[in-house]
């Protein structure tokens, strides 16, 4: 977690600086994952038209929730996971923020996760972890963590969903940077 002073300096909050996501026994030539991702950023353009159209006493941040993949996926890298942490494949990067677009990094993210294990391939199962809805979490300071089960998911429902495996355009994601 990171610290955003605002877009006038005043004030602050935490921010979420980068994200890691571990796919347990994956490997580069058989994995699948897809995922929607997104979160809350400062928006500064939006900002800047609101201080003109808006009266003062009205103007409030912008933090419309958007797609973060854009925002996250491009800067991440895949490294083995350990032996001695289970093996596996880990995508993980740091959230870019664009001054021009985004004026911070997001405070809040919702991700959704549809990922085939090697396992489930290799029986030749087609369900993903989690069913046909995969697994849902959201992180933010206060709560951490949470896994959304059941909870109704309309925002992170909406938006694109990337692929990413062997074949697919988003394939050299997962692959690893390192040799361990």
């Amino acid at each position: 977690m990171g610290f955003y002073a605002g877009p006038l300096g005043l004030g602050g909050e935490s921010t979420i600086d980068a994200l890691t996501i571990d796919l347990p026994g994956a490997e580069p030539g058989s994995v699948y994952l897809k995922l929607s991702l997104m979160g809350d950023p400062w928006d500064s353009q939006l900002s800047r038209h609101l201080r003109t159209n808006c009266p003062p006493s009205e103007y409030r941040e912008p933090r419309p929730w958007r797609d973060m993949t854009p925002h996250w996926l491009p800067s991440s890298t895949c490294s083995w996971i350990p032996f001695k942490d289970g093996q596996g494949l880990r995508l993980s990067g740091p959230f870019s923020a664009d001054r021009e677009v985004l004026g911070s990094k997001p405070r809040t993210v919702s991700l959704r996760l549809w990922y085939r294990s090697p396992l489930t391939a290799l029986l030749g199962a087609r369900e993903f972890i989690g069913g046909e809805r995969g697994v849902a979490f959201t992180l933010n300071e206060h709560s951490g963590v949470v896994a959304l089960r059941g909870d109704p998911t309309p925002e992170l429902d909406r938006i694109q969903r990337y692929e990413l495996g062997a074949g697919l355009p988003g394939s050299y994601s997962l692959q690893p940077k390192d040799n361990t």
